[in-house]
């Protein structure tokens, strides 16, 4: 297993959206001036231009706060919108988050345990899944620091490390999740046995054609 750099970060949203207003304030300040330079040259011959060339330059300085303002409310906006949404779109799950940041980091067969893993994040109130999304919540913030402060050569170890204590701890998901599999099953079962004892087989039960055709 080659060893394994950081993953790049993705790029916050209100970063781009900062750095769009910050990338087009030098172009539309040009303009701005170039207007209120043809405007102040018109109005030079005007008799009362010395009351009127100080208003065009105060509407120059407005219009210059109100785009900073416009700026410093969509970059906002972004950072609300990246604190709410996850990548890919929808509704930030912490776990799935977590999961998504250690993706790429610790080799193929880490990232196929985390695949699978990702249903821990919807466990809901299952306190035995609940303490393994926990578990490997720390294991993942553990194992990211230490790659990221290890040199090349301890790099690969850590993701095989790291690596089998998410397969171990997919195996304990896979069997929690066989045994409340069979107990829902077994309560399904007895409680259609009640209803077929409580009010009787139905005219399309399988069994009680045979039973019929028998007689």
């Amino acid at each position: 297993m080659a060893a394994h750099s950081p993953a790049p970060r993705r790029i916050a949203r209100w970063k781009i959206v900062g750095g769009a207003f910050v990338h087009f304030a030098l172009p539309i300040y040009v303009v701005a001036a170039a207007a209120d330079a043809l405007r102040i040259g018109a109005l030079m011959t005007h008799p009362q231009a010395a009351a009127i060339v100080p208003g065009v330059l105060r509407d120059s300085g407005f219009g210059l706060a109100i785009y900073a303002g416009l700026a410093l409310i969509a970059a906002g906006l972004a950072a609300a919108f990246d604190r709410v949404v996850r990548p890919g779109g929808s509704a930030a799950d912490p776990f799935a988050l977590v999961l998504a940041g250690a993706r790429g980091r610790f080799g193929a067969r880490a990232d196929a345990a985390l695949d699978q893993l990702a249903v821990l994040g919807r466990s809901g109130a299952e306190p035995r899944l609940a303490a393994l999304a926990q578990h490997c919540e720390a294991l993942l913030a553990a194992s990211l620091r230490a790659i990221d402060s290890a040199s090349a050569e301890r790099r690969e170890a850590i993701a095989i490390r790291t690596a089998e204590a998410l397969e171990s701890l997919l195996a304990e998901a896979s069997a929690l999740h066989a045994e409340a599999g069979a107990a829902h099953d077994a309560e399904a079962a007895a409680l259609a046995g009640f209803v077929v004892a409580r009010y009787g087989r139905s005219a399309l039960d399988p069994s009680s054609d045979s039973a019929g055709d028998a007689r």
